[in-house]
């Protein structure tokens, strides 16, 4: 979900929900304090990918590898 798309009060209202979930007393957390994120991003472009710089675009990054 784009937050752009979404009307003040719903995004107010989105806003709401998600920090309740967030600071809920079952959420995962590391020792820093950082919330645990389980799942799978996607993304996509909505115009055509320039030919010159496609390769960095898609290149993928392994530190230490």
């Amino acid at each position: 979900m784009q937050w752009t798309f979404l009307t003040p009060f719903r995004a107010q209202k989105t806003r709401k929900v998600f920090d309740d979930a967030i600071n809920g007393p079952d959420v995962e957390e590391n020792e820093k304090g950082e919330v645990a994120m389980h799942g799978t991003t996607y993304c996509y472009w909505t115009t055509k990918i320039p030919a010159e710089g496609k390769n960095e675009v898609f290149a993928v990054a392994r530190p230490g590898a």
